[in-house]
């Protein structure tokens, strides 16, 4: 507990939280108690406009990294409220304060920062944070991190450190002196570093916090994790040392940063010793650190190494047994590079000079020797160094200047920098120091040998290496051109073949699918894609099975009950997680969004409150289409959203022929009639005020979505409020209301009982607060007013006109227009509007359910679990049987039966197999003059003498990678290859035999390479 404590202390003291705000703070930061000013108060600064802040923190937040400079993390939400409240208030908006900062869900229950935080702060300089603090104050402590350099000074990579190594500091002590009162009353010191100090800068540090001498000699013990330390004060007994299993640091280069040492990069207890009278205090065998660079159980040339004796060699040393030091996360490049260490070929080729002679500086596409240089001293430091270990620290530093993708101390693919690192070789050491214009020759009905012999003469004669010599091969490439069968044959070199593993990587995903019919249920599919698929292939698959087409549906996924991403037919599928809510609705039209007769738009549901916000409802969104022609008549809308929440409830949201005619009933009336009952909504009558309709027109995509994914439809970021929304039937009262004016002068004496802005129902303005219609019944589409005369019969007057209009002898007149233009009805819901329906409590228990009994996931309900005690139940989660892909279910049987085993020669064989070209990939064919799906297939034609494989087992999308750990089989000796050849050279076999092997173990969340 006492370390745990002094942890959260010095970290406080180091790199993290210091007292901002306006309270003091007393305890272990002040050692005197707090510093007290006396005089006048500073008048504080005044607050700028939210313009000018949300300027000045952006153009902070957007400062230039410089290394040592202090940067704070704030809470990515609260920084987006922030924004949201600046940007509306600017506008002249309403908008909620953000409040103080809150930085408390960064940080775990000791103080420490969350892992993976990086990706859910935003960082502001010092400056930022203080002026936050001064307009909004902060709840938390600031939470501090510096930039460093994990580059070069030639190629440097600024970042910011956010989980810096943290040691506690103990001394190492002779075994008398560990209970002296001087050192019982000191606790032991913890501290952050930065990950690019160098080990001789963390080592003078280290005496200077414990008072030591700075020229005396001293040595680093590293305690492993997880030991108990039980000692009071800040000493260690040098007899603990040994039997701790400390690891004792002896062996590492000045020049190290600690992002490049393994046993220090985390951080963690260490414990320094400082000789005295020129002798070390703990008996030590000086380490060779072999056991950190070798795998459990390793051999070559009679050389046997394994973990029970990390300091003891037990055997001679021999050329070539060297390992490399992990400078970081480097295994990807140290693996790489013992296997090419171990080309024989290519290393005799170094180590006997040749390199120099063939040296060539002046190649525009090399890298001026730097590369083959910094090559030949590794391989002479490898095989000809005294030394069992060997940090290629300044090859790593080489590479990086040339690839700064390789800078820095993260984990990168071997493969990719072992093809830099050829590639590089063979232009630094290229024989043609002028390359001759080149022109790719054309087949032209040759032979294949004919034609792929002057194809690599021209690349020989500009490509002419050792590199060249030993590895590369060519292929051939065929091209078909599917409308009038052009063929196109190419021959091209490789230095490695990048082999596809034969598995179809799948999708599998589960959708809800809503049927636009309101008398069919709500289904949710399984379906399996191949990886890489989008939305327009996950469409026309659903489609398929639903007996639809893929051009009516709409994809989105739901979160909170909220539209929270729409998703667009060229998205992938890829992005798509297991967890997520995704509906997939059938439209009655295909690609609503530009649809010229109809308008779509999704319906949300609220609870009618007596405050200004609705409770969102434990319900998903609908989607519902009308007719131009009925989106002028609120009425109309009123009736189809009707017609789709009548799936989601047993009561009957329709009056029966008798309710229509009785203007008595109540209109909260629930007795519900629980028998099944047929669709027949187009010819029933809904329920008057069920809801109110109110239509929201969201924000453009950049104010309203989030800043890290680009636009969606109809996603918010939060309900909006009633004050942002528009009634329907005022909607349309008011453009009655408007005509109204203009005509109401050139009416007729006789026609004072007829109030020209009421034209029944669907024009007038709600007779009650809660926006509710009079009306029991509207013509499916909206009457057209005639040119010359306006009708009214006796039936439409009692049909459309409320009890609150006069019903007197004059309304069956007829009346006379105006002489001018009939205007346009315009609709009283827009394409691109969102409808929120405001439900009336009395229908709470029949559309709502009820919270406890609420599921956090839209999946398969019993049809006999019970919602709900009263005898109206609420269908929102009520399912047909899963629908399951048949490909998938065919898959999912052929696993049980076992799979067939994978061998280097299926690799091959899906290699060079006959595929058609993508439509991102169309090749132009010179007969049709336009691009073409051809068809490709890929041939060897030469192997090389020493053969580079590549399985490729990682694939990504833009937001979802991937590893395949399939078994492949391969042999040890004796590949023979011949019969994959199309060309074989007179006395050459290709058969080969395997020598190295660079492996990645563990998954895409971390891994090793071992060679």
């Amino acid at each position: 507990m006492q370390v745990q404590l002094h942890l959260e202390h010095e970290l406080k003291q180091e790199y993290g939280p210091q007292p901002y705000g306006p309270h003091l703070e007393y305890g272990p930061h002040l050692e005197y108690g707090p510093h007290l000013e006396y005089g006048p108060r500073p008048e504080p600064r005044p607050i700028p406009p939210h313009d000018e802040q949300l300027c000045k923190i952006n153009d902070l937040s957007r400062r230039p990294l410089e290394v040592g400079d202090e940067w704070y993390l704030i809470n990515q939400k609260w920084f987006v409220d922030f924004k949201r409240y600046c940007t509306r208030m600017a506008r002249g908006d309403s908008a909620t304060h953000p409040g103080p900062i809150d930085n408390s869900v960064l940080l775990t229950g000791n103080n420490s920062l969350r892992q993976d935080v990086q990706h859910t702060v935003q960082t502001v300089p010092q400056e930022g944070w203080d002026l936050l603090v001064e307009w909004y104050g902060a709840t938390t402590d600031p939470i501090m991190r510096r930039v460093v350099n994990t580059g070069s000074d030639t190629s440097p990579n600024l970042l910011i450190d956010y989980y810096p190594p943290v040691f506690t500091l103990y001394k190492v002590v002779e075994a008398s002196q560990a209970e002296d009162i001087m050192y019982l009353m000191n606790t032991p010191e913890t501290f952050a570093e930065s990950r690019s100090t160098t080990f001789v800068d963390l080592m003078a540090s280290l005496r200077l916090r414990l008072g030591a001498s700075p020229e005396a000699p001293a040595r680093l013990w590293v305690i492993p994790n997880g030991t108990t330390i039980d000692v009071a004060g800040n000493v260690i007994s040098a007899d603990e040392i040994p039997r701790m299993g400390s690891k004792c640091l002896d062996n590492v280069d000045d020049d190290a940063a600690l992002a490049e040492l393994s046993d220090l990069v985390k951080g963690g207890d260490i414990a320094l010793e400082v000789s005295v009278d020129g002798k070390f205090l703990v008996s030590h065998t000086p380490t060779r650190a072999m056991d950190a660079i070798v795998p459990s159980s390793f051999s070559h040339g009679g050389l046997q190494i394994n973990r029970s004796s990390p300091f003891i060699v037990q055997a001679p040393a021999a050329n070539g047994i060297c390992g490399l030091s992990n400078l970081g996360n480097t295994c990807f490049m140290n693996s790489a590079l013992q296997c090419l260490s171990n080309t024989p070929d290519l290393t005799r080729y170094i180590l006997a000079g040749a390199w120099r002679d063939e040296l060539n500086v002046d190649n525009p596409l090399g890298m001026g020797g730097e590369v083959a240089r910094a090559y030949a001293n590794l391989i002479d430091k490898l095989w000809n160094g005294n030394s069992k270990i060997f940090s290629p620290r300044e090859f790593k530093l080489t590479i990086g200047r040339f690839a700064p993708s390789f800078t820095g101390y993260h984990q990168h693919d071997s493969q990719e920098l072992l093809a830099f690192l050829l590639d590089g070789l063979h232009e630094d050491l290229n024989r043609i120091i002028k390359k001759p214009y080149t022109e790719t020759p054309d087949s032209n009905g040759r032979p294949d040998e004919e034609v792929a012999n002057d194809c690599w003469k021209l690349h020989k004669a500009r490509n002419d290496s050792i590199i060249v010599d030993l590895f590369q091969g060519q292929y051939k490439s065929t091209l078909v051109c599917p409308e009038c069968e052009k063929i196109s044959v190419t021959f091209d070199p490789f230095m490695y073949l990048s082999l596809p593993l034969p598995i179809v990587k799948k999708w599998i995903g589960t959708f809800t699918y809503v049927p636009y019919d309101s008398s069919k249920p709500l289904v949710d599919i399984r379906v399996q894609l191949p990886k890489g698929s989008t939305q327009k292939q996950l469409k026309e698959k659903i489609a398929e099975m639903m007996n639809t087409q893929g051009s009516h549906l709409f994809s989105a996924e739901i979160f909170s009950n909220r539209i929270y991403k729409s998703h667009e037919n060229s998205d992938p599928v890829d992005e798509l997680s297991e967890t997520d809510k995704n509906f997939i609705y059938e439209l009655p039209v295909p690609d609503f969004t530009t649809a010229p007769d109809h308008i779509t738009f999704p319906v949300h549901n609220i609870l009618e409150t007596t405050v200004q916000y609705g409770r969102l409802n434990n319900a998903h969104p609908m989607m519902v289409t009308v007719t131009k022609e009925e989106a002028v008549d609120p009425d109309a809308v009123y009736r189809a959203i009707v017609e789709q929440a009548s799936r989601y409830t047993t009561m009957d949201l329709y009056e029966d022929d008798s309710d229509a005619m009785d203007d008595n009933r109540s209109d909260d009336s629930t007795d519900v009639d629980m028998s099944p009952r047929e669709n027949n909504a187009e010819e029933r009558t809904p329920r008057k005020g069920l809801f109110r309709m109110m239509a929201f027109m969201p924000p453009p995509p950049r104010h309203h979505y989030r800043s890290f994914t680009k636009p969606s439809l109809y996603a918010t970021v939060s309900s909006p409020s009633i004050s942002d929304m528009e009634d329907m039937y005022d909607r349309a009262a008011r453009q009655d209301t408007d005509d109204s004016e203009k005509s109401s002068s050139s009416d007729d004496d006789d026609d004072d009982d007829y109030e020209p802005n009421k034209k029944g129902s669907m024009f007038r303005k709600p007779s009650s607060p809660n926006g509710r219609s009079d009306s029991s019944r509207s013509s499916s589409r909206p009457r057209v007013p005639e040119r010359d005369v306006d009708e009214l019969s006796e039936d439409d007057d009692s049909a459309t006109l409320g009890s609150n209009h006069h019903k007197t002898g004059s309304m069956h007149r007829k009346f006379e227009k105006p002489s001018r233009p009939v205007r346009v009805a315009q609709p009283v819901v827009r394409q691109g509007e969102m409808v929120y329906c405001i439900w009336s409590r009395a229908m709470e228990s029949a559309i709502f359910a009820p919270e406890k009994k609420y599921r956090s996931s839209y999946r398969y309900m019993d049809d006999d679990e019970d919602q709900n005690n009263s005898s109206v139940k609420v269908l929102w989660d009520n399912r047909a049987p899963l629908i399951i892909d048949p490909e998938l279910q065919a898959e999912l049987l052929n696993k049980k039966k076992g799979g067939k085993e994978i061998t280097l020669e299926d690799c091959l064989a899906e290699y060079t197999r006959e595929e058609q070209l993508g439509e991102a990939d169309l090749w132009y064919c010179p007969n049709c003059k336009k691009h073409q799906q051809a068809t490709k297939k890929l041939d060897i034609w030469r192997f090389p003498d020493i053969l580079v494989v590549h399985l490729k087992r990682f694939s990504h999308t833009r937001a979802w990678r991937d590893k395949l750990d399939v078994m492949v089989d391969f042999p040890i000796s004796d590949l023979d290859l011949s019969d994959k050849a199309l060309h074989g050279e007179p006395g050459v076999e290709n058969v080969y035999d395997l020598f190295g092997v660079s492996n990645h173990m563990g998954g895409l969340g971390g891994g090793h390479c071992k060679c």
